[in-house]
């Protein structure tokens, strides 16, 4: 047995190494976007600008310029906050954000990027309505209707706490979609619950889309140094349900000891944690910091994990198969996770890990669907082991580019491979690792 783990293993590893990236050529390329649902209309009361939408990918090149734009559901864009190489935050991808305008087709259709005349793939894309508030923390109040992005006299300027992203306190409530931009500066004030948003749903639909985004070219930065249950808290009890189509893009959490259970916790569908940066949350806890819990088709994509965790029972990303112990009526299924970095992470013992996927025993042979290929990162004090599981058996397998691996010193690998899985997604994921003492075998 162990023979034949050890041949699929050579084999899969000799399939990460000869992979063709498909980032090599010059040919621009989209990985996602933080939104895929926006209105062209709104910013500010604008009748011709609309929300604005960052996407990142690579070969973007350092436009615009005559050959080089955005076309969004056939209009060229003419407004960019920024177009550059390497602006991440994880690994080094390029970003473009850019604003919708009024000459977007309305409904469904796709972003594409042309750098130098050729162009990129496509990136689903809906023009849709949605309110567009704001929020500062140098000259917001709550009271002001959050329709600026600065204040503008009487009661027109933005909100100054993300507690106003709540649909509890929001002024659209969940009667429709909106999306909150998020000003530089660091922000401190909570919402009830010692977090920044207590999500008492259940919340949202595709219609009902919301979104936590930061502004375009700025860095807010949430402090959760005093939020014991983190950035995004979902109330798991009755008589509050589940919380779907939210999304929380570009913010910078940083903590401490004290840091929370988690920053995001996904508790619904369709949710999704988009380049975001998460500093230092070490706060001793069963969960992640981005967790996802009695959830389907989440997307976690292009965050920059660093220096977090705890132990064995907290990790940077925790995804909970099985159904939950207090609703119990969904696990989580198809969730989607690449192009993040992990840097310096942390744990006290011997098997705290980056990416932690749970499952009870009795679900060993049952089919867990919508997973991916999974790494872990082992260590101790001084020691750093590392271990693959595949979750790879049974229908579909999407590599969209190869893994990277920056380590000192590799001994050996093993890769453990779950029968009945119906989904596998592998995209990128890239961790430093800074000192390796060697990489340990783990068998199911």
């Amino acid at each position: 047995m162990k023979e034949f783990k050890l041949n699929i293993f050579i084999s899969l590893l000799f399939l990460l190494l000869i992979w063709p990236n498909i980032t090599d050529a010059a040919t621009p390329v989209l990985f996602f976007s933080d939104l895929e649902s926006g209105p062209k209309t709104g910013w500010e009361g604008s009748s011709t600008k609309g929300a604005a939408v960052t996407i990142w990918g690579e070969n973007l090149g350092t436009g615009p310029r005559a050959d080089s734009y955005v076309t969004v559901n056939g209009a060229i864009i003419t407004e960019y906050a920024e177009w550059g190489e390497n602006l991440g935050p994880a690994r080094n991808l390029d970003r473009i954000t850019f604003w919708l305008n009024s000459n977007c087709r309305d409904g469904a259709g796709t972003i594409t990027v042309t750098v130098n005349g050729v162009t990129s793939n496509s990136l689903p894309f809906t023009i849709a309505p949605a309110k567009i508030y704001f929020i500062s923390v140098t000259d917001g109040n709550n009271s002001y209707n959050g329709l600026y992005s600065t204040y503008q006299g009487g009661n027109n300027g933005p909100f100054r706490d993300i507690k106003m992203f709540n649909p509890g306190l929001n002024p659209s409530r969940d009667t429709e979609a909106y999306i909150c931009y998020v000003r530089g500066g660091t922000y401190t004030t909570l919402d009830v619950d010692s977090t920044f948003v207590a999500l008492r749903g259940p919340y949202g639909a595709e219609n009902r889309r919301k979104a936590l985004v930061a502004y375009p070219g700025e860095k807010p930065i949430l402090n959760a140094s005093a939020a014991s249950r983190g950035v995004i808290w979902n109330a798991k009890y009755s008589p509050y349900g589940r919380n779907s189509y939210f999304t929380y893009s570009k913010l910078t959490v940083v903590g401490g000891s004290n840091a929370g259970t988690y920053a995001i916790g996904f508790w619904g569908d369709y949710n999704r944690a988009i380049g975001n940066h998460f500093k230092d949350l070490l706060a001793e806890a069963w969960s992640g910091v981005v967790m996802v819990d009695n959830s389907q088709y989440s997307r976690i994509y292009g965050n920059y994990f660093e220096h977090c965790g705890y132990d064995s029972y907290k990790h940077n990303i925790y995804i909970k198969t099985h159904k939950d112990y207090i609703s119990g009526d969904k696990g989580a299924e198809y969730t989607y996770v690449g192009w993040n970095e992990f840097s310096n992470a942390y744990a006290r013992d011997t098997h705290g890990g980056v990416i932690f996927y749970f499952k009870k025993p009795a679900m060993l042979l049952q089919n867990i669907q919508g997973i991916f290929i999974f790494i872990i990162i082992i260590f101790t004090m001084e020691i750093w082991n590392l271990f693959i599981l595949a979750i790879i058996l049974t229908s579909v397998i999407s590599i969209y580019t190869t893994i990277s691996f920056t380590v000192a010193v590799i001994s050996a690998v093993m890769a453990f491979f779950l029968p009945g899985t119906l989904g596998v997604f592998i995209y990128t994921i890239m961790y430093f690792i800074k000192s390796v003492a060697g990489i340990t075998q783990w068998l199911g």
